[in-house]
């Protein structure tokens, strides 16, 4: 075959028209598998997602593996390279404190490497995995968890002094959906945040993460970072910026970065509400401000602190108003928590031994550090185990052996006829060793249901029938379960 043939006869000839209807034809069909193309590109980006996670181009439909498994009574962390090793002492005894008060939660620590675990790709922005700013990372990672599973997302640089569960309780007496702390609402506050995105608590399946969850996504799209055109400080683009907007959503009256500040051009000019619109009541939230001078978790001027270049300047004579504004506050109930920004400082990110933040318990006072006195104060002391108890597939912090152990120990705390039900009814005994064997019962129970649990005992074995009140009965000459008659000739 010649190509040039064709070219070399005139075009006025009618044979030589029909192979130009067809190049005509084949480039019009050209055109048209290229369109469809581009738009498959822009409506499925997947492909991009898939890369990045080394995986087949088709990303799977089913949901992360732990869907459908996690309690929604959990408590999140997120550290991009995970914690084992520990990223430094400062984390591991912050993170201790949240275990040693939340015995009755679950508690999971989310890395890059299990995140997709309890994430789908889908839920995160096109490029999540080699986004350049790690607290994006973070921020992005934390919005999609709460959004399906609720709980508690916190920062691992928070001590912990009493538990969250009267904050939960209450959020779910009230039907309320969030708590977090808002900036503004009782005093000044020079930055551009808004929403402190290092402590919030949700109910599963909130609408104000849902959202949030999809700004993000949006924000990002196919970036590896926040564009700096971006309207308002780019740091907090997936934070407090973004999530801001939507809790003026439903409360319009919450204090926000451009009323206080309308010049500063670092504050958030995300799109708002209609100012006509009405409160979203579908939504109920409780905000305060961490810098509430009674019980606020972020204390005011730490900058002595965040300098500090050895043990010395967390001393009580450098750190005399840091001091004042704890002690005013640590007795009040409502003070649970207290936040360490920039890692605590570079004397605290340098230490990677606990025991060189704790002080003995037998320190003078006049040599005592603030940082040592908070971490005494939230229950920790020097020499104690700091181990995570995570064997529960490397998430779980206090795990099942964990809590069984207290299950038997609550057994041997029951009467002497309680024991001897658990040891002689069949029907009850079988329902402990389900106990022990599953944990899942147990691990969510609260202590006041534990302790209900164990009062109905009695009861159920009162229902049992004769036959079976008289089966396997007495131990040597010990009398009935129930407190009556010998059961048996001994």
């Amino acid at each position: 075959m010649e190509p040039d043939a064709s070219a070399s006869q005139s075009s006025s000839s009618p044979r030589n028209n029909r192979p130009t209807g067809a190049l005509v034809v084949g480039f019009v069909c050209a055109l048209l598998v290229a369109f469809c193309a581009g738009r498959q590109s822009v409506s499925q980006p997947s492909q991009s997602i898939s890369q990045r996670l080394g995986t087949d181009p088709v990303i799977s439909k089913e949901y992360p593996r732990k869907y459908g498994s996690v309690h929604e009574k959990t408590i999140w962390f997120y550290y991009n390279s995970g914690f084992d090793p520990m990223p430094s002492a400062l984390v591991s005894l912050c993170l201790k404190t949240w275990v040693l008060h939340h015995p009755d939660w679950n508690i999971v620590y989310l890395s890059d490497e299990n995140v997709h675990d309890y994430v789908h790709p889908r839920w995160l922005p096109d490029k999540w995995a080699s986004m350049e700013v790690v607290e994006s990372k973070k921020d992005a990672v934390m919005a999609a968890i709460l959004a399906v599973y609720g709980g508690v997302a916190a920062d691992t640089t928070v001590i912990c002094f009493k538990s969250m569960t009267t904050w939960w309780n209450e959020m779910l007496e009230n039907n309320q959906t969030f708590r977090g702390f808002v900036y503004r609402k009782d005093r000044p506050w020079g930055a551009a945040d808004g929403a402190a995105v290092w402590f919030f608590m949700a109910r599963r399946d909130s609408g104000i993460f849902r959202r949030y969850t999809q700004d993000i996504i949006l924000r990002m799209g196919g970036d590896t970072i926040v564009s700096s055109s971006f309207p308002g400080d780019s740091y907090l683009a997936l934070g407090g910026m973004s999530i801001e907007p939507i809790l003026e959503e439903v409360d319009p009256a919450l204090p926000t970065c451009r009323g206080a500040m309308p010049d500063n051009k670092y504050c958030s000019r995300n799109p708002v509400h209609v100012d006509s619109n009405a409160p979203l009541f579908n939504e109920k939230i409780i905000t305060t401000d961490p810098l509430n001078y009674d019980y606020g978790p972020q204390l005011e001027d730490v900058s002595s602190l965040q300098s500090a270049t050895s043990w010395t300047g967390f001393m009580k004579n450098e750190s005399r108003e840091i001091w004042s504004s704890y002690e005013h506050r640590k007795s009040h109930p409502e003070f649970k928590m207290l936040k360490l920004f920039r890692h605590g400082g570079p004397w605290l990110r340098e230490q990677s031994d606990p025991a060189a933040i704790l002080q003995p318990p037998n320190t003078p006072e006049e040599e005592l550090t603030i940082i040592s006195v908070w971490f005494k104060d939230a229950g920790l002391v020097r020499g104690q185990s700091i181990e995570r108890h995570d064997t529960h597939e490397g998430s779980v912090v206090a795990d099942q052996a964990e809590r069984l152990s207290r299950l038997e120990e609550q057994v041997e705390q029951l009467t002497k006829s309680d024991r001897e039900l658990v040891r002689t009814s069949g029907v009850l005994r079988s329902r402990v060793e389900s106990w022990r064997e599953q944990g899942n019962l147990y691990k969510y129970m609260t202590q006041t249901e534990r302790e209900a649990k164990a009062k109905l005992m009695p009861a159920d074995y009162g229902n049992l029938s004769e036959t079976e009140k008289s089966r396997n009965c007495c131990d040597g000459c010990a009398r009935c379960c129930d407190g009556g008659e010998l059961c048996c000739d001994c």
